[in-house]
């Protein structure tokens, strides 16, 4: 019974300085999963930060298009009223040629007519003067 109380006494320390080993092999498991997660939620905060800044981003973009869309519309609208007002302008050029060429057509007319009224006045003048002569001098 002696060797077997002494055999089950160096068995206890045994088992203990297993137990010892695999306690700490459990806390160098622990350590290192400790590790494992602090270096996955640094990666996770990392990866968080990036999604963070790049939806800032987003936003950003989409705010600027927006804006840019607005700019296009705008543009588009004062694009489409300043080719109906190019339009009216022609229309009101062309119009303004038309009234011209009429009022040229109208001056040159009047000028034919001036011309030959002044040749009908000369002729009238000089008919009076040879008719002012046969009378005031009598042949």
């Amino acid at each position: 019974m002696f060797l077997r109380l002494k055999l089950q006494k160096n068995e206890v320390p045994l088992e203990m300085e297993e137990m010892s080993k695999e306690i700490d092999l459990l806390k160098r498991e622990v350590i290192d999963a400790h590790k494992l997660v602090a270096e996955m939620d640094e990666r996770l905060s990392d990866s968080l930060l990036e999604h963070l800044r790049k939806d800032e981003l987003i936003e950003k973009l989409q705010k600027q298009l927006g804006s840019s869309v607005e700019l296009y519309e705008t543009a588009m609208v004062d694009k489409e009223a300043i080719q109906k007002e190019n339009v009216t302008l022609e229309n009101n050029i062309q119009d303004l040629i038309n009234q011209r060429d009429l009022l040229n057509k109208r001056c040159d007319r009047y000028q034919t007519e001036l011309l030959d009224l002044e040749e009908e006045v000369n002729g009238l003048r000089r008919f009076a003067m040879v008719k002012l002569k046969k009378d005031v001098f009598p042949a």
